[in-house]
C-alpha cells in the first residue's frame, strides 16, 4: 500500500510538470518622435488570435495589456497560448492609434520580447476656400493637400478637390500629423486664365490650424 502510494505521489508530480506553463515577460517604450518626448498614460494591449479545440479563430481577443510610466516605459507578462499570432495595440488620447500584427515565432521564440513604438500627435486643418472676385459661371479652383501621410476617417488625404462657379465656397476641417508642415497647391482658372499657386501650413500638436484661400 505504501509504494502504491509513492506512485501515485510520482504520477501527480511528473502531471504537474508536464503542465508547467511558459510566459513571456514583455517590454518596451512608446516614444512621440515630432515633439521629442516620451509618453506617459499610453495604453499597450497585446492582442491574440487564439486556437482552442484545433480551431482557429479569426478574430483577435485582449490577452494582456500595460500603462507607460512617466518615461514612456511599460511592461507586461503573458502565458504561452496555442494561437495563430499576436497584434500591438497603442492607444493614447490626442494621438493617432497604431496595430502591428506579430508573427508567434518571433515573439515566443525567448523569454524576454522587446516591443518599442513611435506615436504621432494629431493635430487639425480647418480649410476655408471661397471665389471673392467672381468672373463668371466658369470660374474654377482644384485644390489639395500633396504630402499628406495619416490614414483614418477623420484625417486630411491628397485627393484633389474641384470647385466651380462665381460663388463657390467651402469649409472643411480634416486630422493629421501634429508638429508638420503640410503642402497645399492650388490652380485657379479664370477668363480663361490659369494661375498656380502653392503654401505651406505648419501644424502645431493638439491644436486646429486655420487657413484660407481667397480667390
Amino acid at each position: 500500500m505504501k509504494n502504491f502510494s509513492i506512485i501515485i505521489i510520482v504520477v501527480i508530480l511528473l502531471a504537474s510538470c508536464g503542465k508547467k506553463t511558459r510566459s513571456i515577460a514583455i517590454s518596451g517604450n512608446i516614444f512621440d518622435p515630432a515633439l521629442k518626448i516620451p509618453v506617459e498614460n499610453t495604453k499597450v494591449i497585446l492582442k491574440a488570435s487564439k486556437i482552442e479545440g484545433g480551431i482557429y479563430n479569426p478574430n483577435y481577443v485582449e490577452i494582456a495589456s500595460a500603462t507607460t510610466d512617466i518615461s514612456g516605459n511599460y511592461e507586461m507578462n503573458i502565458n504561452i497560448e496555442k494561437v495563430s499570432g499576436y497584434r500591438f495595440v497603442i492607444e493614447k488620447t490626442n494621438y493617432f492609434s497604431s496595430e502591428e500584427d506579430i508573427k508567434t515565432d518571433i515573439l515566443e521564440t525567448n523569454s524576454t520580447y522587446s516591443y518599442s513604438k513611435n506615436i504621432f500627435p494629431i493635430a487639425s486643418i480647418h480649410l476655408m476656400v471661397s471665389n471673392k472676385t467672381p468672373q463668371s459661371m466658369d470660374d474654377e479652383i482644384k485644390y489639395r493637400y500633396t504630402n499628406i501621410e495619416s490614414q483614418c476617417k477623420t484625417c486630411c488625404n491628397n485627393n484633389p478637390i474641384t470647385g466651380t462657379g462665381p460663388s463657390y465656397s467651402a469649409d472643411s476641417q480634416c486630422d493629421t500629423r501634429g508638429e508638420t508642415w503640410i503642402n497645399l497647391v492650388w490652380v485657379v482658372t479664370k477668363n480663361g486664365i490659369q494661375h498656380l499657386y502653392q503654401d505651406s501650413i505648419f501644424t502645431h500638436a493638439f491644436q486646429t490650424s486655420n487657413y484660407k484661400i481667397d480667390y
